[in-house]
């Protein structure tokens, strides 16, 4: 909205919730979970919060790492992780990837291989690394504010469009699009985008597949 005088309105818009591969391939981030296990868990978007992985999994209780694992993750092995992660803390603190892995019961290495459906297979911590990161850095939230301020920014019959990389975006984006301009906006169409590459083997994963969700502002239903 800064870009825009308050008269001006865009035609289209384009946002892209992925994720930077540039901060994730970065180690001492601590998003990786193959490659250089020994550095401090972080996951940390914006370096200037106080909050990191390492704070969510030793002070956080079993109940709401379940509670994580599930909605952020959706691992079906949330509750058995999260008691893993307790009892694994009142051991030792976890401080690292390989920590977390160990704490989890779930391999330090592991190389992708092509599935059934000729998708790369990702690694078993994949959800959990996932569903940390999306907590430490309350991602859903500013898909919540991010979302409708966009398309308060588009003119009548403006278009916009938003890339989502797993289901609780895409869910969250089109519940936005429905609710918050349910008389002027028509979500259009939900689209599968070229695929991208998984789990290269060292522990940077990347999306398989991604979801392209259009609205038409003003077009009526």
């Amino acid at each position: 909205k800064t870009l825009l005088a308050p008269e001006e309105k865009f035609d289209a818009v384009l946002a892209d919730l992925g994720v930077s591969s540039m901060q994730l391939d970065v180690a001492e981030r601590g998003f990786r979970f193959g490659g250089a296990l020994n550095t401090p868990l972080d996951m940390r978007m914006d370096r200037t919060q106080a909050l990191t992985a390492r704070d969510v999994v030793n002070t956080w209780s079993e109940m709401a790492l379940a509670d994580i694992l599930h909605e952020y993750g959706e691992e079906r092995r949330a509750r058995h992780f999260a008691a893993r992660l307790c009892t694994a803390r009142g051991e030792r603190s976890i401080e690292t990837a390989a920590d977390l892995l160990n704490a989890l019961g779930l391999p330090t290495t592991w190389r992708a291989t092509k599935g059934k459906n000729g998708k790369a297979t990702t690694h078993p911590a994949t959800r959990t690394f996932q569903a940390i990161r999306i907590a430490v850095n309350d991602e859903l939230a500013s898909i919540d504010a991010g979302v409708p301020s966009l398309m308060d920014t588009l003119a009548e019959g403006g278009r916009l469009g938003v890339i989502s990389f797993h289901s609780l975006e895409d869910r969250r984006v089109k519940w936005i699009f429905k609710q918050g301009e349910s008389e002027a906006a028509k979500l259009r169409k939900r689209e599968e985008s070229a695929a991208s590459d998984g789990d290269d083997g060292r522990g940077r994963y990347r999306v398989s597949d991604a979801e392209l969700a259009l609205m038409d502002k003003g077009m009526g239903l």
